[in-house]
Formats: structure tokens, C-alpha cells, sequence
């Protein structure tokens, strides 16, 4: 009992540190569960694997790089202390990098994630001529959809992306999903490519990173998601010449395919052919 009750008193320290923090009780939960420290300072940690990645960039005008740090630091807040959903403060899967193959004891923040599909896009594409609007969006690509906005907070995130005019903007847009409708986003993912092509470079970084974890979705979302791969990312990258994603999705796909086991035949005793059976 002593145990048990130094145990839960450790517990309910750890959640106070987090809300002295300023989350919710509800994202402390979540991150305790992910055994996330209260004491690191992530905001400073993630920043610097961004500055790494920006040192690909010697050439950065300073009042671009502000403006991608501003756009990091709203996104780790935002992610953090405003997700629509406890459960969207934290990355689900545990590989932090294409580098590490190791499955790390503590979790991760989701801001590892756009902060990973950022520095990527530096990677691949250092000279691109949009390689600011690139970076600022990939930082916030999920914020409008994973994040909950007051007025003030929207005028913050406007004056990171300077316009709903402006190139950051509409990636960011492009790049988030319409709610309970697949249909309806590859729909709208393929309009907007189509005007700005840089999505295709944001879009192939972001499925190239959630590729990383495809085996801890499960198997069947695990399938469905190399199914789309197939059918529109892949053929939307290549049209859109992003070759490295396109091979690195079809790779990660390929190989976590053949580690299932293959779906069994399933054989019809029927005398009413195959193509005319009706499935309610």
C-alpha cells in the first residue's frame, strides 16, 4: 500500500507540474501515459533540431528566419496547449527521425512531427525558390486542423503567414483535411496542387514521415494507408516531379506489406457468379 500510494502521489506530481505548464489535465494525462517529462524543455529542444536543419540554409535572410521561428513557436503552442483533442498533444509512434531505427522510452510532442517534415523539405529541397513558404508551412500544416483558434490566436498565425492571400497560407490550407470526407481531400489537395504545385513537395514530406510509423497503426489502417499511397499520393508526386517521396513512400510501403501476412483467398461454393453477387 505504501507503494502503491507513493506510486499515485509521483503520478499526480508529474500532472501538476504539466498543468503548471498550462495544458489540461486531459493532455497531462496523455502525456504522462507517452512518458513525457515535465521538466525538459521541449520548446527549446525542438527549436534547436529545427536550427540544425536551417543551417542548410546559410543564406537565410534574417527576417525570414524570425519568421520561421515565430511560425515553430505558434505551432509547439498550439499543438501543446490548444489541440482539438488531448490525444493530438502527443505523436503517435515513437521513431523521432529517418536516423534512428530505435523506439525511444520517453514520447514525443507532436510538434516532432512538423519540425521532422520541415527539416526534411530543407534537406531535399535547399534551393527551392519557395523554401520559406515551404518551411513556414510545414511547421504549421496541421494547426488549422488538429487546433483550436480564438480570434486573437488567428490574427497571430495570419501574421506569421503575412495573408490568406499569401503562398504559406494556401499550403497550409491545402494540406488540411476536410473532416470525415477522404473523397472530398484528395479532391481538394489535388485543386490546390494544381495551382501551387509546392504542395506536392509539403504533402510528400508529411506522408513521407507518417510513413515512418505505418506499423503502429495496426494492420488494417496500416493497408488502407499504403492504398492511397498507391492510388493518389505516388501518381500525384511523380506528376508533380517529387521524385525522392514518391520513392520513399512506395519503399516503406512495399516493405511493410510484405512483413504481413498475406490476406487469405476466400473461396465462393456458389453457382451465381462472382461479379453478380450482391453484398448488402
Amino acid at each position: 500500500m505504501p507503494g502503491n500510494q507513493q506510486s499515485s502521489n509521483s503520478k499526480q506530481d508529474v500532472i501538476d507540474k504539466w498543468i503548471e505548464k498550462g495544458v489540461s489535465e486531459q493532455v497531462a494525462l496523455q502525456l504522462i501515459a507517452k512518458n513525457i517529462n515535465p521538466d525538459t524543455d521541449f520548446e527549446t529542444k525542438y527549436l534547436n533540431e529545427l536550427n540544425l536543419a536551417l543551417a542548410d540554409l546559410p543564406n537565410l535572410a534574417i527576417d525570414s528566419k524570425t519568421r520561421i521561428e515565430q511560425a515553430y513557436r505558434f505551432s509547439y503552442k498550439q499543438h501543446l496547449y490548444n489541440p482539438k483533442e488531448a490525444g493530438f498533444a502527443v505523436r503517435k509512434g515513437g521513431k523521432p527521425s529517418k536516423n534512428d531505427e530505435s523506439v525511444p522510452d520517453e514520447g514525443l510532442l507532436y510538434i516532432s512531427h512538423p519540425v521532422a517534415v520541415a527539416a526534411e523539405i530543407i534537406s531535399q529541397y535547399p534551393n527551392h525558390e519557395h523554401i520559406v513558404d515551404l518551411t513556414v508551412a510545414a511547421l504549421l500544416h496541421d494547426v488549422l486542423e488538429d487546433t483550436n483558434f480564438d480570434a486573437g490566436q488567428y490574427e497571430q498565425f495570419l501574421g506569421i503567414v503575412q495573408s490568406e492571400t499569401s503562398l504559406s497560407y494556401k499550403l497550409v490550407d491545402g494540406a488540411t483535411k476536410i473532416d470525415g470526407n477522404k473523397a472530398a481531400t484528395f479532391e481538394k489537395i489535388s485543386e490546390f496542387t494544381s495551382q501551387y504545385s509546392s504542395l506536392a513537395i509539403l504533402k510528400g514530406a508529411d506522408r513521407w514521415h507518417n510513413m515512418l510509423t505505418v506499423a503502429e497503426l495496426g494492420e488494417q489502417k496500416g493497408r488502407v494507408m499504403c492504398n492511397e499511397n498507391k492510388l493518389f499520393f505516388i501518381p500525384l508526386l511523380e506528376q508533380y516531379n517529387v521524385p525522392f517521396f514518391a520513392d520513399e513512400i512506395e519503399r516503406m510501403g512495399n516493405e511493410y506489406l510484405e512483413s504481413l501476412e498475406p490476406i487469405r483467398e476466400v473461396k465462393f461454393e456458389s453457382s451465381v457468379p462472382l461479379y453478380e453477387v450482391k453484398f448488402q
